[in-house]
């Protein structure tokens, strides 16, 4: 004998409450397709399908809540379930931690104005660094290649205590270490 819910197009939501709980096989929920005009919130929520039927329910794929949904009305009810979500507002606090670092003055995060001769004396190395060990133009933004001048830096700064400069503030953008280069190998051409 075939389910009855398997036939109803909607059903109340006291009577889903109650197959979703007992985990009845008729009841599924579908991630809807993504599209890039679709709402965020999506990315938190299944539609409830009982048997074949689509009904006018969502579930919040954390605390597992009911919520009604309808096309014309939006995912308005869905966002401001998301802002009281328990399960879902854990998760957020703690990647909304506040770091204790917070706290202190850092210069990480402060733009600090090289003079151009200065910089330009740098570019000129980064160029040449380029030439000799073959490396290509963009491993002066590798995260590896700037926590290297930064360690640099932080012994420089250990000895004189006076610049609040960073490594990025130092180093050229690629292009500009790539207009050098190019510069350098059309003197060498050319004398």
């Amino acid at each position: 004998m075939e389910n009855s819910t398997t036939t109803e197009k909607n059903i109340s939501k006291e009577k889903l409450l109650q197959l979703v709980s007992n985990n009845d096989p008729s009841v599924t929920f579908e991630k809807p397709k993504q599209k890039d005009t679709m709402s965020k919130v999506w990315g938190y929520f299944s539609i409830v399908h009982i048997g074949k039927f689509k009904q006018d329910y969502v579930i919040c794929d954390s605390c597992k809540s009911l919520l009604s949904y309808k096309a014309a009305t939006g995912t308005g009810g869905m966002q401001k379930h998301l802002e009281s979500c328990k399960k879902i507002c854990d998760v957020h606090n703690e990647q909304n931690e506040v770091k204790i670092t917070k706290y202190f003055n850092s210069t990480k995060n402060k733009s600090y104005s090289v003079p151009f001769k200065l910089k330009n004396k740098i570019t000129n190395a980064l160029a040449e660094f380029v030439i000799l060990d073959g490396r290509p133009f963009e491993i002066v933004n590798g995260q590896g290649f700037i926590n290297l001048m930064e360690s640099v830096l932080g012994v420089v700064r250990a000895l004189l205590e006076s610049s609040p400069a960073t490594a990025s503030d130092l180093i050229a953008d690629p292009r500009t270490v790539n207009l050098k280069l190019f510069l350098l190998i059309l003197l060498i051409f050319l004398f």
